[in-house]
């Protein structure tokens, strides 16, 4: 889990989003990622034929909008605000600051997206493997 207090040590500002409002609109343009100090969120994706998929919610310490920041692509989610949350907004360069000052920042973003990776491979499925 990332910790709030460590992110905020590089002094990344923080926004209050309330509840139902969206944080980040798929397919948008993304240049900052959000670690979650307090509250919590839902994301979804809407498929070409209008349908919504939930991909899961985040909570305290976790994090999200890094995949826009790290392939320097469109936001491939929705991110919508279920409660009043607090976000610490990291830019892409303070990512890289915090990346080479903090192995630790490093291994648990890469800790977390491995994780997200496996829960969306069916299990047994070595087709849905790279």
């Amino acid at each position: 889990m990332v910790r709030a207090r460590d992110v905020s040590k590089g002094r990344a500002p923080e926004i209050t989003v309330a509840a139902g409002e969206l944080v980040v609109r798929q397919g948008e343009p993304g240049s900052d990622m959000y670690v979650i100090a307090s509250g919590s969120v839902r994301i979804t994706r809407t498929e070409a034929d209008g349908t919504v998929t939930v991909l899961g919610t985040r909570g305290r310490g976790e994090f999200f909008g890094e995949m826009s920041v790290l392939e320097s692509m469109p936001r491939s989610a929705t991110v919508e605000a279920i409660e009043d949350t607090r976000l610490l907004v990291i830019s892409q360069g303070q990512l890289l600051v915090r990346i080479r000052r903090d192995p630790t920042f490093c291994l648990e973003l890469l800790r977390q997206l491995s994780g997200a990776l496996r829960r969306s491979t069916p299990v047994g499925d070595p087709a849905a493997l790279p």
